[in-house]
């Protein structure tokens, strides 16, 4: 297994974040102010992003 590192950590991090991003951008998407499609837009880009980051990480996950 790789070594973990401060950088890995991060991207942890971020993936959470992203995640994150993605709930907000959801609910904001349903508020009718025209931006709605723009909205959408980032929030697919961070989901898939976010699932990218996940793919990364999961080479850190043990199986117990």
């Amino acid at each position: 297994m790789p070594q973990f590192t401060y950088a890995d950590r991060m991207l942890i991090q971020a993936e959470q974040s992203l995640w994150n991003v993605t709930e907000i951008l959801k609910q904001e998407a349903n508020t009718d102010h025209g931006f709605t499609a723009k909205i959408r837009e980032l929030m697919q880009q961070a989901s898939q992003l976010a699932g990218e980051i996940r793919e990364y990480n999961d080479q850190w996950e043990t199986a117990e």
